[in-house]
C-alpha cells in the first residue's frame, strides 16, 4: 500500500482475556513488536428489564436565557427547563460544567478552567432567590434603580454573554446582600456555621479568592510566604472573604434544590493553574503539562497549514494543570 509492505496473520488468543487493557507482544523473524489489547464487553450497560429507554437534554446554562435573567441563565432558568423537560416525560437535563471561576483579574470564563473543582460559580446564582433580596431595602431600591435597570436591559440584548459586566452587576446584588445577611439573619448565620463546620476548606477558600481580589494576581505572583499556602489577615480584605462565604453558601442552597431532579453534569479534565487547587494541593498537579484545544498548536491550523484567528478571549489558551 503506497509502496510499502504488509503482511496481515489471523492470531488465535488460546485463553479468554479479563476485560481490561493488556500488552500484547509479537516477533517476526527478530522484528519484535507490542500493542494494547483491549478486552470489553459487546454491551457496558443498559437499562434493566422492563424498563424503556430514558432521554433528556443537554444545555450550555450560560445559554439558557429568559426575560428574568440578566445576560445569561442561572440556576433558576435550569430548574424552570429541567421542570418543562420532565412534564414532556424526559428524564434527565445535561449541562457544562458551573464550577469556580476567575471573572474579574484574572479573567477565564471558560467551565474548562475553573478557579477549583470543589467548590460553584456564583456568575449562576439566581438573584430572585435570594432571601435577602427580600429583606434589605437597600437591595431592592439598586435592583429598582435606573443604573441597574439600563445595565439588565443592555445585557439581556447583547448576542453574547459579557461574563465580566454580567457578574460586575450581580456582584453589586451580592455584595449588598452579603452585608444584610451577616448584619441581621441570625438564624441564616447558624445554618450558615453548622454548613462550614462540615466544609471546613470553604474558609481556606474564601481567604484565597479574597487575597486573589486584593492583588490581582494570581498566587504565582505573590510574596512567597503566600504562595506557599500561608495567608494572614493583612493578606486579604475580611468582607471580601465574608462575600465569597456567602455566596458559596448560596450556591450550595440553590444547587440542592436542583438535584432533587436528574441533572447531569460534566467535569473539567483539569483546573486554572492560578486557581485554588493548584494553590492547596500543588503535590497534586504536573504543573507543566497542558491539555485541551482549541487552540493548540496543532487545533489551530488549518488544512493550508495557516493558523487561524481566535476571536473568543475565552479560548485564548489551555490548562496549564492538570491532575
Amino acid at each position: 500500500m503506497e509502496g510499502a509492505v504488509y503482511e496481515a496473520r489471523l492470531l488465535r488468543l488460546p485463553i479468554k482475556l479479563p476485560w481490561g487493557y493488556h500488552r500484547l507482544s509479537l516477533s517476526f523473524a527478530g522484528d519484535d513488536k507490542e500493542v494494547m489489547l483491549i478486552s470489553a464487553p459487546f454491551q457496558a450497560w443498559n437499562l434493566p428489564k422492563g424498563r424503556e429507554k430514558i432521554w433528556g437534554c443537554f444545555v450550555p446554562l450560560y445559554a439558557l436565557h429568559s426575560q428574568r435573567s440578566l445576560g445569561s441563565g442561572d440556576f433558576g432558568d435550569l430548574e424552570a427547563f429541567s421542570n418543562w423537560v420532565e412534564r414532556l416525560g424526559g428524564s434527565f437535563v445535561a449541562t457544562l460544567p458551573f464550577l469556580a471561576a476567575f471573572l474579574d483579574e484574572p479573567m477565564e470564563p471558560s467551565p474548562y478552567q475553573p478557579v477549583s473543582r470543589l467548590f460553584w460559580n456564583e456568575f449562576y446564582l439566581d438573584v430572585s432567590q435570594l432571601e435577602e433580596v427580600q429583606k434589605s431595602r437597600e437591595a431592592r431600591d439598586f435592583l429598582n434603580s435606573k443604573e441597574f435597570q439600563d445595565e439588565a436591559a443592555f445585557l439581556r440584548k447583547t448576542s453574547f454573554v459579557d461574563y465580566r459586566r454580567v457578574m460586575a452587576l450581580k456582584r453589586k446584588v451580592f455584595a449588598i446582600c452579603a452585608r444584610e445577611f451577616y448584619n441581621s439573619n441570625v438564624k441564616g448565620q447558624a445554618e450558615l456555621a453548622t454548613w462550614v463546620a462540615g466544609k471546613r476548606e470553604v474558609l481556606d477558600y474564601a481567604r484565597f479568592r479574597a487575597a486573589v481580589e486584593k492583588r490581582r494576581a494570581g498566587w504565582t505572583a505573590w510574596p512567597a510566604r503566600m504562595r506557599d499556602g500561608f495567608l494572614k489577615e493583612g493578606d486579604y480584605d475580611r468582607e471580601v472573604a465574608a462575600y465569597h462565604l456567602y455566596v458559596q453558601w448560596q450556591a450550595h442552597r440553590q444547587l440542592q434544590s436542583l438535584a432533587k431532579g436528574n441533572l447531569y453534569l460534566d467535569l473539567p479534565l483539569g483546573v486554572h493553574r492560578e486557581g485554588y487547587d493548584v494553590w492547596r494541593y500543588r503535590w497534586n498537579f504536573c504543573l507543566a503539562a497542558s491539555s485541551g484545544a482549541p487552540p493548540d498548536a496543532f487545533f489551530a491550523r488549518d488544512r493550508t497549514g495557516d493558523f487561524l484567528p481566535c476571536t473568543r478571549k475565552e479560548y485564548g489558551k489551555t490548562a496549564t494543570a492538570i491532575i
